[in-house]
């Protein structure tokens, strides 16, 4: 039974890298042609930052296949990483 098996286990990891996510992308958006938010954009990357060593080593290791699965004809074209981390685990991917 791996980790992520357990349902609390999955969510906790989902939400991580939905906050990852979030965070990386506003850091991006705060930049755009706005120096004076360079602080900013720089303290949300600290924050996913952070929030990366949470992850744990098969979140990681599934996340890095999705390159190889997504051409994949049953792949659904998925942005949000927590919904490709359950699409890889529901498709033994």
């Amino acid at each position: 039974m791996t980790s992520l098996s357990n349902p609390k286990v999955l969510n906790a990891q989902v939400s991580l890298l939905r906050e990852i996510q979030h965070l990386q992308t506003a850091a991006q958006l705060l930049a755009i042609g706005r120096p004076e938010r360079a602080r900013a954009s720089e303290a949300a990357l600290d924050l996913a930052k952070v929030r990366q060593p949470l992850l744990l080593t098969e979140t990681k290791q599934l996340l890095q296949r999705w390159a190889d699965t997504q051409h994949l004809p049953n792949a659904p074209d998925l942005f949000d990483h927590g919904d490709q981390l359950i699409w890889l685990l529901k498709n033994k991917a």
